[in-house]
């Protein structure tokens, strides 16, 4: 997720965009990684939106581990812990940002912990060691991914520089630029592609270290953000400043629907198991949903179960009469 500024109360714009998703035999596993995300959205809304923190102890960035077993979250000003969401421990300072916090990301066993900020910073989780500083060079990095693999770490710089580092020398090897630091960039599923959002999205061949194709014609005033790619391999999802979810197959980079425009720029992506369901998260400065807010529950956990309830069950119903719409959930 990426980081949000302060400077005013926002609510947050939940919308579903009803699509043509497949899944590839899903099982426990999936949705316990869902249903993390799932909670990991929940405390995002209910920590960093809540108009009664201080700034100061206000989440800005968080993460989730791919197994689900950890939660990662990080103030604006660097404060960066750690909760083990299977022991309800409390968590646990791990590493403090070199100037502004831009990303967290967990590797895909879940062992390393990658801060991006000025450098980048490598935090062992199950050995409990100290962090590895990989580049020192205050770039200002932006969003990061670590390769299948665990070897690689995909990452774009201040200066829109596109690049996969390796994690044994911390070098870098070039690839494309340049696109913006607003907007994340991500592996292909086979790890044999790389594709940035930015003001012009693209595709970047590993193989053949070329320019494999643009998703837009040409460079758009508006920026897209957060990437998602569904389970088949075949199918990206990009949100966009303008406040909508696009669609593109990534076989052959065309654009396949997009969604009705939502005030705010979309910040999030996430599919919703087998539902055929795509959630996107705007900040809004207003409510554009006409359903009276809820009674606040007291504590976080109820605000979480709450939302958790009220998400699953419009998903699993699957009872709305259009294609798209939109909901607040009063966390």
């Amino acid at each position: 997720m990426r980081h949000s500024t302060f400077g005013e109360q926002l609510k947050l714009s939940l919308c579903l965009l009803k699509v043509p998703v497949q899944f590839l035999k899903p099982g426990p596993q999936t949705f316990a990684v869902g249903s993390a995300l799932l909670l990991g959205c929940v405390l995002y809304v209910a920590v960093v939106l809540s108009p009664h923190g201080e700034a100061s102890r206000r989440l800005s960035v968080l993460a989730l581990s791919p197994t689900g077993k950890w939660l990662a979250g990080g103030t604006p000003e660097g404060n960066i812990n750690i909760w083990d969401l299977q022991s309800a421990s409390l968590p646990n300072k791990v590493v403090e940002s070199v100037g502004k916090l831009n990303d967290l990301r967990f590797s895909k066993n879940s062992e390393y912990l990658a801060v991006a900020d000025k450098n980048i910073t490598l935090v062992p989780l199950s050995t409990g060691g100290e962090p590895h500083v990989v580049r020192s060079d205050e770039a200002n990095y932006g969003s990061v991914r670590f390769s299948s693999d665990g070897r690689s770490l995909l990452t774009v710089n201040g200066k829109g520089a596109v690049m996969i580092i390796d994690l044994a020398t911390g070098a870098a090897n070039p690839g494309y630029c340049c696109t913006s630091i607003w907007g994340e960039v991500e592996f292909s599923p086979d790890g044999m592609q790389v594709l940035w959002a930015g003001h012009w999205p693209g595709v970047w061949d590993l193989r053949s270290n070329v320019l494999a194709g643009r998703l837009t014609k040409a460079r758009e005033f508006m920026t897209f953000g957060p990437i998602v790619i569904d389970s088949t391999g075949q199918t990206i999802f990009m949100g966009s400043q303008d406040g909508r979810v696009y669609e593109w197959n990534l076989g052959t980079h065309n654009l396949l629907r997009k969604s009705q425009p939502q005030s705010g720029y979309v910040h999030t992506i996430a599919v919703l198991g087998q539902s055929g369901w795509v959630a996107y998260a705007a900040r809004v400065a207003q409510s554009t949903c006409g359903a009276p807010r809820q009674a606040r529950p007291r504590s976080l956990w109820e605000r979480a179960q709450r939302a958790i309830s009220s998400l699953t069950n419009l998903a699993s119903e699957q009872r709305l009469g259009r294609s798209e719409g939109t909901w607040n959930f009063g966390i």
